[in-house]
């Protein structure tokens, strides 16, 4: 791991997550998924899968390997935290589970985060059908400058955007 950069433990990022402590970097990227702090703040970072009932759910998850690495090193899976959602619409119930880290210190310049989404055989959502392969998403973070980040969204916003559009951030 890079000097200052420290990755909270996945007690401490269940907790911040619980009660709203820390911002979601997902939600604070412009859309070329980079972000401009002016001081290291404590960030959560997560990435959720969804399918068209539990079974599937539980099935997808057998084949999908997830992994957080920063500046291309893997960060510890004991650091993650897990959590379940979804929604009851008869039409449309969605059962989603979202991995998530939280990132308690950022090191001065650029660092980039890489999650990535191992498909080990091809598998549906119930919607859906997706190839064996590699799904990458990378987040930038630079710390030192200027940018604005006020209005920025909790966690739980960018769950009720992967309900909406069932494994957007996983695309």
């Amino acid at each position: 791991m890079p000097p200052g950069f420290e990755v909270a433990t996945s007690i401490q990022a269940r907790k911040a997550f619980e009660g709203s402590s820390a911002r979601s970097l997902n939600r604070l990227t412009t859309p070329d998924q980079t972000l401009n702090l002016s001081e290291s703040e404590p960030l959560l970072l997560g990435s959720g899968w969804c399918a068209s009932s539990q079974e599937i759910l539980e099935e997808n998850d057998t084949v999908m390997e997830t992994s957080l690495l920063v500046n291309s090193a893997l960060i510890d899976s004991a650091n993650y935290a897990a959590r379940d959602y979804g929604s009851n619409e008869p039409n449309n119930p969605t059962f989603c589970r979202s991995h998530y880290i939280l990132v308690s210190s950022w090191p001065d310049g650029r660092t980039c985060i890489e999650v990535r989404l191992n498909i080990t055989e091809p598998l549906s959502d119930g919607w859906d059908e997706y190839d064996q392969g590699i799904v990458s998403i990378p987040y930038c973070v630079t710390i030192g400058t200027s940018l604005s980040t006020s209005g920025a969204k909790p966690l739980a916003e960018m769950d009720e955007l992967a309900l909406r559009g069932h494994s957007a951030q996983s695309r």
